[in-house]
């Protein structure tokens, strides 16, 4: 009994805390589209924080890969009361699920009230959670279970979409903390600037070799991110400097696809071979016959 009672706490926080997630999350989302905005130009409140251009500044339509992380996380939401979901989001996630949410809306806010340097100390908080949640969920799912595609969309995958989107948010954030906006930028700034996309390229490959069957989502969400930046900085009024970064921007997103690759590829493999099984090679299977 006093377990049950402790798993539907907990259950009940996940949902409450997704809530306010996706609350915030809507009204940042509405801003970046220009549907709600500030009622005066003076105004210094809420989507003020969202203008600074800087060198790693992506395009607004990156913004849905927060609807879709949301909308994956409602299939997490009632998945926590099936075995498999709570043994993953209640039980080996505990509190971590509800932190990482109340993290993240934590870093919503002080982003769009331009306070760079409490959202840099949250985006900071939110890429180790989303790396440590995503690890736990990776480690109790992909290698205790086979592969299911139900489970691996609303149990694996918004967590994976979410530590992709929170080490590329990491960046921008330390980007626009740190760094002058990219009219005001020098060589310094760009060659940081290509480091840092180079880096984000790493950690989706790392991802993608970590295990058989790779991280999909993660290398997409950081591919895109990349992409996006492309977009945003190729369309910059000054071509020289920002052009230069731009064009990295698309090099290392085509560098992540293939990420994306060999994370199809090994999750093809894993299903149709099994988790724990070992492939051998032709010879080696002929001699253990």
């Amino acid at each position: 009994m006093a377990d049950f009672r402790s798993h539907f706490t907990l259950r009940l926080l996940n949902i409450l805390a997704f809530l306010w997630f996706t609350a915030v999350n809507g009204f940042a989302f509405a801003l970046s589209l220009g549907l709600v905005g500030r009622s005066e130009p003076s105004d210094p409140g809420y989507g003020s924080g969202i203008n600074k251009e800087t060198y790693l500044k992506p395009e607004p339509w990156i913004d849905l890969v927060l609807l879709l992380m949301n909308i994956l996380f409602v299939g997490t939401v009632f998945a926590q009361w099936t075995d498999k979901g709570r043994d993953i989001a209640v039980g080996a996630l505990s509190f971590r699920w509800p932190l990482l949410m109340v993290s993240s809306t934590l870093w919503i806010g002080a982003w769009l009230k331009k306070s760079y340097i409490a959202s840099w100390i949250c985006s900071l908080v939110v890429a180790v959670l989303a790396d440590h949640t995503n690890r736990i969920v990776r480690r109790r799912y992909r290698l205790e279970y086979e592969l299911n595609f139900k489970d691996e969309l609303f149990i694996y995958a918004p967590f994976s979409v979410f530590h992709g989107w929170a080490i590329c948010v990491f960046a921008a954030n330390s980007f626009a903390t740190f760094f002058p906006t990219s009219a005001a930028a020098g060589l310094a700034s760009k060659m940081i600037a290509v480091w840092a996309l180079a880096a984000l390229s790493g950690v989706a490959h790392l991802a993608a070799f970590s295990t058989r069957s790779g991280d999909i989502p993660l290398s997409l969400t950081v591919a895109l991110w990349q992409y996006s930046i492309f977009v945003h900085q190729i369309h910059g009024h000054n071509t020289n400097s920002r052009h230069l970064v731009a064009w990295f921007a698309f090099g290392f997103s085509i560098v992540t696809v293939g990420a994306v690759a060999k994370s199809v590829w090994g999750t093809v493999d894993v299903i149709r071979h099994g988790a724990g099984a070992v492939r051998l090679d032709d010879e080696e299977e002929r001699d253990s016959n």
